[in-house]
């Protein structure tokens, strides 16, 4: 299959996940877009695509970063940053060590601890949809919606550079703190 035409499909998959979850509000959106591409993956089975990553991160994390940008509320998100970076940071941290040694003890020895490592980076940051979901359901008081709000933005940019750091890593076989630390404030 060429890739506009799994392309097309991708797209047409999620226009019937929205159809979907209008039809039955009770169903997460997030777990019927999960459940078509896991479906999706299984028909693929076997399909290689070559995707420049510059093209992903420009067309689809460039405008889902901005949308949540957008919709959040950078007083509240200044107002209450201690708080936002005492939840990012942690977690990234945790999530991303976590799920790397995890994914080395269970891959086979020949894959390396830096590929591990990107692999629990582009698995750990939460996503904003989540929230969103879960928004619909229960009501929030303003300031903790706030705060998910901003984490939810700041977490995108951290598990980007933790993402960008491991692979950097894996591919040059070098780390540095300093590189990673300024690629992250200058992300947030």
């Amino acid at each position: 299959m060429h890739l506009s035409l799994a392309l097309l499909v991708l797209f047409f998959s999620l226009i019937l996940s929205n159809v979907i979850n209008r039809v039955f509000p009770r169903l997460p959106l997030p777990l019927i877009q999960i459940i078509f591409e896991v479906g999706i993956g299984f028909l693929l089975k076997g399909e290689v695509f070559e995707l420049e990553t510059e093209l992903f991160l420009a067309f689809i994390i460039a405008p889902l970063l901005f949308r949540e940008g957008e919709e959040s509320d950078i007083t509240s998100i200044l107002r209450n940053w201690k708080l936002i970076l005492f939840l990012i940071f942690p977690v990234i941290f945790v999530s991303t060590l976590g799920i790397g040694y995890l994914a080395k003890a269970v891959l086979p020895a020949s894959v390396p601890l830096s590929a591990c490592l990107a692999i629990g980076a582009a698995l750990g940051p939460t996503d904003l949809v989540a929230y969103s979901a879960i928004s619909k359901r229960f009501s929030f008081p303003k300031w903790i919606s706030y705060i998910l709000q901003g984490e939810g933005l700041l977490n995108d940019a951290s598990g980007l550079v933790a993402f960008q750091v491991a692979v950097t890593a894996l591919t040059t076989g070098a780390f540095s703190l300093l590189d990673a630390s300024w690629n992250l404030v200058i992300s947030v």
